[in-house]
Formats: structure tokens, sequence, C-alpha cells
């Protein structure tokens, strides 16, 4: 506007054109310089994508599903070709045949021509996206393995289109639960991988520790390769981790109902599940029944066409899981006096301790393993012999002169043994003696002049080492002791 302003003015204030007899008697009238689109020439509609607009307009397609409509149009143009410019960049969440423009439609069928034959050219991405529903739909395809396919290529080919490359992986695990493909097939798909490091965490007793160290790692959200130890000392790190997880399951396998895995990523669960999520899909068989394993953690079932999946639902990195990679990140460091510090994990005390001494015990076997070898010169043991019996001689004295001990040095007064060898102190006795007994238990606190919960804390840090475990727990605001403990801490305590 500011251009079309200067050139008014220029002319308004040019005085010799202003005064021309051919300014003056000339008439200027309102001139139409837009055309109307009737007066425009554009390409012509080809007749096949009329046809399949009208396909919209039938009476099945009003009361039919848009998913059905877009099968119906999509396998009318199933081999259609075309030859047309790519339209610029459009937004289009879910693109369909019916919503497209006939300039839109003719450029996606051009683009989809080139890539039958192997030419993956840019695009806007609903093309993409429209490209993927065709695939789960079999629309244009000779199977679903083929389909399948397809939709790797399509990822591979296009991977800055993030959003849709992750939406493609859930749909190509869809198509292998909903046609059952071999698993050879769909066996490199990121969550068949996740599946594997999980069952490698719940088989760790018959795996190495290479496999072992290598789902822990993929599947903690402490990250051992942000740890300082581990840069430097990469195997006693690893060796840790390892032993410290195999000590943790079998306390949890021995000592709890549910087991490690389970306290880290939940129970097997089922729940509702809906195929194709994010996606234009059309069920051709609405009564089907089936199920399909991709693995022995995640089951897919279908009853009558409702959907149901049996699998773990934390399958991200557990947090709990790295607490623990964390306690023995910083335990390793305290042990093996390692200079630079990091503070522990959220764990309890029973399981810090548990994990310090599984750490310590493998820090000494590593020790021993690497001191110095001692060797023996065996030409000098006639040297040592003699010289030892030389050393003999000299010590060996007469019985006479041996002075005689009296009675009270010969035998030393033997102490007395009662519930005082038991690692408590004198509060903490009558606390556990009423709990075992029936007794009053608050009293007892009161007596020691502190709180339940903390005499129960204090009496189970003092009772681990020999029980391996928690010997008071609480239920709602009561203490009790756990059964499979009680017979021995009477006997303990003299109760019998």
């Amino acid at each position: 506007m500011s251009d079309i302003k200067e050139i008014l003015e220029s002319v308004l204030h040019d005085e010799k054109l202003l005064s021309s007899k051919a300014f003056r008697e000339r008439v200027y009238s309102d001139q139409l310089i837009l055309r109307p689109a009737s007066q425009i020439k554009r390409p012509e509609t080809p007749a096949k994508l009329r046809e399949m607009k009208a396909l919209a307009y039938t009476p099945e397609a009003y009361w039919k599903t848009s998913a059905w409509l877009f099968v119906q149009q999509g396998q009318f143009m199933a081999d259609y070709e075309d030859s047309f410019p790519t339209p610029e960049e459009f937004e289009m969440p879910f693109p369909t045949y019916r919503d497209m423009t006939s300039d839109q439609l003719r450029g996606y069928f051009a683009w989809r021509s080139a890539l039958r034959r192997g030419s993956f050219q840019p695009a806007p991405l609903p093309f993409l996206t429209m490209y993927a529903f065709e695939q789960i739909n079999l629309i244009g395809t000779d199977s679903p393995e083929e389909a399948f396919c397809r939709l790797g290529q399509l990822r591979e080919s296009y991977p800055q289109r993030e959003e849709l490359c992750r939406r493609i992986l859930v749909w190509q695990r869809d198509l292998a639960v909903r046609y059952e493909l071999p698993r050879e097939i769909f066996a490199e798909l990121p969550d068949l991988e996740i599946d594997r490091l999980l069952m490698t965490l719940i088989r760790w007793d018959k795996t190495d520790d290479g496999e072992l160290f290598s789902a822990i790692t993929q599947l903690s959200a402490y990250r051992p390769d942000s740890s300082r130890l581990f840069a430097e000392q990469p195997e006693l790190f690893r060796a840790g981790v390892c032993a410290a997880y195999r000590r943790l399951a079998e306390f949890y396998r021995d000592k709890r109902k549910n087991s490690l895995f389970e306290k880290l990523f939940g129970k097997l669960a089922d729940s509702a599940y809906h195929l194709f999520a994010d996606g234009i899909y059309y069920e051709r068989k609405p009564d089907l029944s089936l199920c399909c394993a991709l693995s022995d953690i995640q089951i897919y079932t279908c009853e009558y066409g409702r959907w149901s999946v049996m699998r773990f639902h934390n399958r991200g990195r557990s947090k709990a899981l790295g607490e623990v990679v964390r306690t023995v990140d910083s335990l390793l460091r305290e042990i093996s006096g390692y200079r630079f510090k990091v503070g522990l994990g959220e764990v309890s005390k029973q399981t810090c301790a548990l994990l310090k001494k599984e750490l310590e015990g493998l820090w000494e076997s590593r020790k021993r393993s690497q001191a110095v070898k001692i060797e023996f010169d065996l030409s000098k043991l006639n040297a040592i012999r003699a010289a030892s019996e030389a050393t003999c001689e000299k010590l060996i004295v007469d019985e006479e002169e041996l002075p005689e001990l009296t009675a009270a040095e010969e035998e030393p007064a033997a102490e007395e043994t009662s519930a005082a060898n038991v690692p408590l102190s004198p509060g903490e006795l009558p606390f556990l003696r009423a709990l075992l007994t029936g007794g009053d238990w608050a009293g007892a606190a009161r007596s020691a002049g502190s709180m339940a919960s903390l005499l129960a804390d204090s009496i189970n840090d003092r009772l681990f080492d020999r029980f391996g475990d928690t010997v008071i727990e609480f239920c709602g605001e009561a203490p009790q002791i756990i059964e499979d403990y009680a017979e021995e801490l009477r006997e303990l305590l003299g109760l019998r």
C-alpha cells in the first residue's frame, strides 16, 4: 500500500501531467481487475475422482460410519494413478478422501503413484497419514504382511515426522495382532524389545551378568552411563549392580509374597484395548474372536469384537529400580573409598543394610582375588628347618621350673547368660516382650520414654543381622510381630 500511495502522490503533484490536454479530456471509470471463478480456466476433475466423491452421497453412506466410507472410497481408488503438482503444506489431523479438495486429492494420488514406484518424495503430513490409514485397512495391498512392511518403509523414509512414526509403530504392532502375523516379521519392533528386557529381569536367576546389567541399564530411571564411578570402574559397577539385584530378588522370593519385579513394575494386568487408536480403521468382521500372544507377557484377546490386553502397563524406565541403582552407586563409592560421593537413593533402611552387606562382601572378595600372590622358594626349606630347631632348643624349660597356678588362675569365673545377651536396650526388651505376650505395649513404650514406631524401627535395625528381615510391622497404628519370626523371638527372650 505504501508503494501505491507514493505513485498516487507523484501523479497528483505532477503539474506538467495535470496541465496536459490528454489528461484533462480523458474519462476514467472503474475497471474489473479480478475475474469471477466462472471465467477462470481450471483443470477438469477426472471422472474417476468425481465418481469417488459421489460415494459419500449414496443412501448407504448416510447411516454408515466415516471409517466405512473411507474404506469404500479407498478401495474404489486403490489402483488410481495421477500426475499433478504436490500442494503446499496444509493441516488435517485425520485426513480422508471426503475432506480433501480435488487438487489435494490429485496431488495425493500423484505422490502415492511415485511412492509405489519407489520414489519417496517430500509431501504434506496429511498425505503420509492417509497413506498409513490405507495400509491398516489393507487398501491397495495384497496381504497384511505387505501392509506391515509398507508402514515400516514409510517410517524409515520420513523419520523427521516423529509423532507419526510413533503412531506407526503402534499400528504395526496392531497389524501383527489383528492378523496374527508370524513372529519373525514383527520381532524387531521396540515393543517386543521392551518385553525381552522385562523378561530378563523376571528370569534373573537364569541369565548372566551381561544381559542382566543391560536390562537394568535400559529400564532404570537412574542411568549408569551418567555415573562417574561407572565411567572409571565399569567392571566394579556392573558387578555391584548385578549382585545387588540378585540379592534383593532372593530376599523378596524367600521373605515376601510378591517378587522384586512386581514391586518395581507392578503385576500383569488385563485392560480394554482399542485397535489402531488415533487412526481411521474399519473392522470388516465385527464379531471377531481370537487370541494373539506377542510374547509371554503381552497377550491380546478379542471376544466378539471387544479387545483386551494382558501386560505390564509400567513399561518405561522404573523410578523404583533407579533408586536401587543409585543406592548401589552411593554404597560402592563409600566402600571403595572413591573420592566423589553421591547421595543414597530413596530405599528403606532394611534394603540399604541388605545392599551394603552384599556390596561389602563383593568388595572384600575382589580385594582377595587381586591380592599379591606369595611364592615359596622350596630350596630354602632346609635352612628354615635348621633355624627352627635351634630356636626350639632355646625355649625348652624343665617342668620343675614351671610356676604352679592357683585355682583362681586355672578357672576364670563363668559369665552369666541371660536375655542381656540379646542386642536390645533396657527400654526395647519390655516393649518386645509385651508384643510377644499380648501385653500392654503402649505402656511399655511410655515407660521407655519413646514412641512405639521409634522403638519398632530400632528393634528392626538391631535384629536385622540375625533375621535378615523386619520382625515388627504396623497394621494401621498398632505394631505386631511378623508371624514367621514370633517363635524364634520367644526362644531368644526365654519366653517358652
